[in-house]
């Protein structure tokens, strides 16, 4: 036997090795996939029919996705701009199908991919000349409100279109703040809050002002009676009430959940609760300190109170009961996502600076601390699960489930703010510019926007899921960066 033979024989001998590694039971064979690299797993399902069936396993690739952060209610809720989802393995016909978390993975690697690669179709959503003073999407509808008063409601859950433009009540005010649901869009203009109703083509269903008194707070029986002469009646009433007392300026806090209108005024104790359509008031929480914040996470509302110390509380629908959870000294505001709880100092905290990170349920002692030397920061939750945070131009990323910094890099400047991207990148501003970095290798991918693009209140005016980025402030209007 010659050695061309021999080596042959020997290839053939080791490939039947590993063909009969594939008959062994699912769960050993988890075991041993799951020491392979993920180069090595893709490369084995490209080799023949009966490795791409072993290596074939949803549990296996439901693993990769988790550690990557990908998640297949992404992939099931996306519609495409760009068709990425169209792509199909070539190899299908020949080696057969992929299972379905090795399809989630292909589908988000991909979008991953056209982050890093700069690879997004740009929508200039341009209908006015008014600049763009809030903005607020839920995935499927944008809203921006305007300095003439109007609101502009945009589809982007495909092809972007304008689908309404609604005006408030005030035609002299600006509209400075806006958010949207998938029943409702709330706008608010000079503590006038109003609520249009989507599926009432976007008519006016409730009006409240928080400038008149607790009195004064239901305004939609008024401004129906009243009609044409709403307007002049209430900028009278304004004025009446500025000269009778001193009118201080508290920010108005609002959510809406489900259903539920939630509304306080910043530094009271106060919160109504109301049920929408038809504003009917179901509850009337006083007593409560001083609100600092009303945060809304999926069907769950927190109120952080200060009263030397600040507290978070979170509001139980069906028990109508707010339950206190934590307390921390000083002034802080909380940060919170589907797994994490986590407390940054607030203007005028004078206690020792540091972020606090909690694992949702657990408060009775914080998963890990980290000190902030510099009055300079910011921080986000990333990934559900790391903590990303500045201190003037360096940017860290912090695990804190295994309590150490995974990567630490700068950015040439001091941060103004961050937000998560897709995959391992951050959107960054800084220097009046907006960029992208890859936060695993801490390098500058790319610039969205420099600083003569730019205009008003930036942190408010950027809105940013896993298929695209909202501007609200390029040459005043909206524009749509799409990754799908």
């Amino acid at each position: 036997m010659d050695l061309k033979q021999r080596s042959s024989r020997s290839v053939a001998k080791r490939k039947q090795s590993v063909d009969d590694l594939f008959d062994l039971p699912e769960e050993v064979l988890e075991l041993i996939l799951g020491e392979l690299s993920l180069a090595d797993l893709i490369a084995c399902s490209e080799v023949s029919k009966k490795w791409r069936r072993g290596v074939n396993i949803d549990s296996v690739w439901r693993d990769i996705c988790r550690h990557e952060s990908y998640d297949d209610k992404l992939m099931l809720r996306s519609r495409s701009h760009l068709f990425i989802e169209t792509v199909t393995d070539e190899k299908r016909n020949v080696l057969g199908p992929l299972c379905y978390w090795r399809e989630v993975y292909g589908w988000c690697r991909r979008l991953s991919k056209n982050w890093i690669d700069k690879k997004f179709q740009t929508y200039k959503l341009s209908e006015t000349s008014s600049p763009v003073y809030s903005l607020d999407c839920d995935g499927i509808t944008a809203v921006t409100g305007h300095e003439d008063s109007s609101i502009y409601v945009w589809s982007v859950e495909g092809l972007p279109y304008l689908v309404q433009i609604v005006l408030a009540v005030l035609p002299d005010y600006p509209i400075i703040s806006v958010k949207t649901t998938t029943r409702f869009i709330v706008a608010i203009q000079k503590k006038l809050l109003h609520v249009f109703t989507k599926n009432d083509k976007y008519l006016l269903t409730d009006l409240k002002s928080f400038e008149l008194g607790d009195e004064y707070v239901e305004q939609m029986e008024r401004y129906n009676s009243l009609g044409d002469d709403y307007v002049p009646w209430y900028k009278e009433a304004i004025r009446m009430q500025s000269e009778a007392a001193a009118m201080l300026i508290t920010p108005l806090m609002y959510a809406v959940v489900d259903d539920r209108l939630f509304a306080a005024r910043y530094g009271s104790g106060h919160v109504w609760i109301w049920k929408l359509t038809g504003s009917k008031l179901v509850s009337d929480k006083v007593g409560l300190k001083e609100i600092s914040q009303i945060e809304s996470i999926g069907s769950n509302v927190y109120l952080a109170l200060h009263s030397g110390v600040t507290s978070l509380l979170k509001y139980s629908i069906d028990e109508d009961e707010v339950k206190p959870l934590m307390s921390l000294p000083g002034r802080k505001k909380f940060v919170i996502s589907e797994k994490l709880v986590m407390a940054i100092p607030a203007p005028g905290d004078i206690c020792l600076k540091r972020i606090s990170v909690w694992k949702k349920g657990y408060y009775n002692e914080p998963l890990g601390t980290k000190t902030i030397s510099s009055s300079h920061f910011c921080a986000i939750i990333a990934e559900k699960i790391l903590v990303v945070y500045s201190e003037d131009s360096i940017v860290r990323v912090w695990d804190p489930f295994r309590g150490h910094t995974l990567y630490t890099f700068s950015v040439g400047a001091a941060v103004g703010f961050i937000r998560a991207g897709f995959g391992k990148c951050l959107v960054v501003f800084m220097n009046s510019s907006l960029h992208l970095w890859d936060l695993k290798s801490g390098k500058r991918l790319y610039r969205f926007y420099n600083a003569l693009e730019w205009t008003g209140d930036y942190r408010h005016l950027v809105w940013i899921n896993h298929s695209m980025i909202l501007s609200a402030g390029v040459n005043h209007q909206l524009e749509m960066l799409s990754f799908l």
